[in-house]
């Protein structure tokens, strides 16, 4: 029976504690990063630097100690200071799943992060990873750039015979915090840019890119989107180890404010490759639409996130669903 095509999403976050001995082991990820081209901005503090190495020590005040492989706990860097003064890091994992820093199966003297869901709740599989930030300093441009294997194993959700929902791999929130917390916000008057790989309705078993800016309100986890964006120029690099980089600014919509500097930009790499631009959007909103906030706030830079379908049909065909990650730079700042 043919199958009726539809957009089939992905999302990417860290995954944990399996043996590579069953899974498929990705080329080498160098823990060298070029092109970076933050590092020369002034408006922009570098947060972290981590290639997940025992020695790897943070960049500055915001987290600090050293990576310790994970053995079970939920958050190394939590677990070295969990209150740390500007920033907190928070793992999230709903149904089942494993995070761990583990050997590059090609390279075992370099480390990488791994997110992997395992099970369902019913409803979704997550395993993801966030930087949150007080409310009294909040941040208005952001800049991004690491390193992402994503397995030969997720292009089959080109197979999945039924429509299902979201396949997230990063999302950016502007949140509205209260009492400068980071774990609490209220239901309305929130903003996220959010990212998926897709495969094409149009064209079968071809993938691609979408982004998607989106306000939450009281009554719903999320939406409604005020835009989206697609790119299916830009070929997901299966089984390869890729960079990816970019950054996002906050603004309100250019239309009634010629003055904001809204803009998202990102990019990729497959080693051995040439950068591919997968969006550079300055035309719209990046913020709440009728409650804007301070700044950006929570920064999913590992995310791992699917609707239960999505997993029950990976895991029966003896897929892992998992991302490795490798040489993060995160830098933030704010406008002039």
């Amino acid at each position: 029976m043919k199958h009726v095509r539809v957009i089939k999403r992905i999302c990417f976050f860290i995954a944990g504690m399996v043996s590579f001995s069953v899974m498929a082991a990705p080329p080498n990820s160098s823990s060298v990063l070029a092109d970076d081209p933050a590092a020369e901005r002034a408006d922009v503090t570098l947060v972290i630097h981590s290639g997940f190495e025992p020695d790897t020590v943070y960049a500055n005040r915001y987290l600090k100690g050293a990576d310790h492989s994970v053995s079970g706990d939920a958050s190394n860097w939590d677990r070295l200071n969990p209150k740390l003064d500007r920033c907190v890091f928070r793992t999230l994992i709903t149904g089942t799943g494993d995070i761990d820093i583990i050997p590059d199966p090609e390279n075992p003297e370099n480390r990488a992060m791994k997110f992997e869901i395992l099970s369902h709740n019913g409803l979704k599989g997550r395993a993801q990873g966030a930087f949150k930030f007080r409310a009294e300093e909040p941040v208005e441009v952001v800049c991004f750039i690491y390193r992402w294997y994503i397995p030969e194993e997720w292009r089959a959700i080109a197979d999945i015979p039924e429509e299902h929902g979201w396949n997230d791999f990063f999302e950016i929130w502007s949140k509205k915090l209260p009492e400068a917390e980071c774990d609490v916000f209220d239901k309305a008057g929130s903003f996220r840019v959010n990212f998926q790989f897709l495969e094409n309705p149009d064209v079968e078993g071809q993938f691609g890119w979408e982004m998607r800016g989106e306000n939450k309100s009281y009554d719903t986890a999320v939406g409604p989107a005020r835009w989206r964006r697609y790119n299916w120029n830009a070929p997901v690099p299966f089984g390869q180890w890729s960079t990816i980089n970019g950054f996002l600014v906050k603004g309100d919509d250019p239309e009634t404010n010629p003055l904001s500097k809204a803009r998202v930009f990102v990019r990729i790499k497959p080693d051995g490759g040439e950068w591919r631009t997968l969006f550079d959007v300055s035309d719209e909103r990046t913020e709440h639409s009728h409650r804007p906030q301070s700044g950006y706030n929570s920064f999913a830079i590992f995310k791992n996130y699917t609707q239960a379908k999505n997993v029950d049909y990976l895991l029966s065909q003896g897929k892992r669903i998992y991302f490795l990650y490798d040489d993060v730079r995160l830098r933030v700042g704010r406008l002039p």
